[in-house]
């Protein structure tokens, strides 16, 4: 390992370079929209900057405190990681020029006093969120009136608490629905599909996890037991099961002495963690080898689920009333790593977690006629309903002229004067995590480079 030092004035020199190259291969570029992670489309300055690799040394140690700062705005108020990005690049030359001027006392102090000015503006200019200026946000964000249409849908069925998720689908026309309880692809083992007729609905579920591959059935004849004993239904959830087992559990769902569905989820990327997600939802605890249970012993760790639709095109809905606190920490704790993962397919799958995690939500599946048309369509609904309850939280507030600005200034009423228009929680957001940037990037005295 080799350790190189680096100067105030060479990092700064660096980093002058690195908002030249970024103005230059991103904001200046003649592509417009580009595809990453597959069918993934996007007009995001960020996601430009996300999947470039960095130049130098010193462009990483720029790029992670640069992506840090938008990363913050964009949880806070969806679509204002690009106007925090933008600042940082425009005003990050005339800091460093100021910092050279400027003990670090005064610097800090030069920023703090702008900070407050910006933050006092932006106050000074907000309103309350009322229904024309919504509607005027709608029109100036979708100017098309088929895509405002899908919009006021969407509000109309989720109302002021359903979660609204966007996704691509493979079908021509776009569907917007509203999903109760919560919802995991997943469908009924193979073997036993033929024995279930229509859609499996019942209430009061027994419900068994087992986190390993049941391969014996003597490992559920006490499930089993319990099972033709009390007559109530039961749905287990495991890893997998034997040709053996699956015969025992069709022969007695076909003379009708039990009401059991298995649900092999197999062991895929896709299903690493679906078994820890539905014991939280159901409130139970899972059988697993790993903490010394005996797959036997699966009865003593039973949930019940308030309500169960089994469909065969692969969707399991599971209802339940309790509130459960386990539940929204573990929401919480995906949404951050979601927002902190850069990687599209890691995304991807949080995403997918955090949708079945999530009850009573609307989803619009975006069609393939409506892709082709707006290939950035499910980013632009996705900003758009993020940067919503910010909207509702803080009100709005308008980017009106202003007079008597410095150049600095200048620089940051011109990135925000083209949204006209935004969260005022939003805003906030941008100008703290963009002036927190620039106070680290100038202050910066010496440092030391790992090769």
């Amino acid at each position: 390992m080799f350790v190189k030092p680096v100067d105030r004035n060479n990092f700064h020199a660096s980093v002058l370079r690195e908002t030249k190259r970024i103005r230059k291969d991103i904001f200046d570029s003649s592509a417009s929209i580009f595809a990453y992670s597959g069918k993934r489309i996007s007009k995001s300055y960020i996601q430009r900057y996300i999947y470039e690799s960095a130049i130098e040394n010193i462009s990483s140690i720029f790029k992670d405190m640069a992506l840090d700062a938008c990363f913050k705005s964009e949880t806070a108020s969806g679509g204002v990681g690009d106007d925090t990005f933008e600042i940082i690049i425009e005003t990050t030359p005339s800091v460093i020029s100021k910092a050279q001027a400027l003990s670090p006392h005064q610097m800090k102090d030069y920023l703090r006093e702008k900070e407050s000015f910006w933050i006092d503006y932006f106050i000074k200019n907000s309103s309350h969120l009322d229904r024309s200026s919504f509607r005027k946000i709608t029109r100036d964000a979708f100017p098309d009136s088929d895509l405002r249409d899908i919009i006021f849908e969407t509000i109309r069925l989720s109302g002021a608490d359903s979660p609204i998720f966007v996704k691509r689908s493979n079908k021509k026309d776009t569907i917007v629905k509203k999903d109760m309880g919560f919802v995991f692809n997943l469908s009924i083992d193979d073997r036993l599909k033929n024995l279930i007729r229509g859609t499996w609905k019942r209430k009061d579920v027994n419900c068994a996890v087992i986190d390993g591959m049941i391969e014996s059935e003597s490992e559920i004849h006490h499930l089993l037991q319990l099972a033709a004993e009390t007559k109530e239904p039961f749905l287990v959830f495991c890893r997998g099961m034997s040709d053996t087992v699956a015969s025992t559990i069709s022969f007695n769902l076909a003379r009708e002495t039990i009401d059991l569905i298995p649900v092999s989820v197999g062991f895929d990327e896709n299903t690493l963690n679906i078994l820890n997600d539905i014991a939280i939802v159901v409130g139970c605890d899972i059988v697993s080898h790993l903490q010394g249970d005996l797959i036997s012993t699966c009865i003593k760790k039973l949930g019940t689920i308030d309500r169960v639709e089994i469909e065969k095109n692969k969707k399991i809905s599971i209802s339940c009333r309790n509130s459960n606190k386990k539940l929204a920490h573990h929401l919480k704790y995906l949404k951050d790593k979601k927002s902190k993962t850069e990687a599209g397919g890691v995304s991807d799958l949080i995403e997918n977690r955090i949708r079945s995690l999530s009850s009573n939500k609307v989803t619009i599946e975006t069609g393939t006629d409506l892709c082709a048309e707006f290939p950035d369509v499910i980013e632009k609904f996705d900003f758009f309903f993020r940067s919503l309850r910010a909207y509702m939280v803080s009100g709005i507030t308008n980017v009106n002229d202003e007079k008597n600005l410095d150049d600095f200034d200048k620089k940051i009423f011109k990135i925000m004067k083209k949204r006209k228009k935004l969260p005022l929680l939003g805003a906030i957001h941008i100008i703290k995590n963009s002036f927190s940037f620039l106070d680290n990037i100038s202050s910066v005295g010496f440092c030391l480079i790992e090769e």
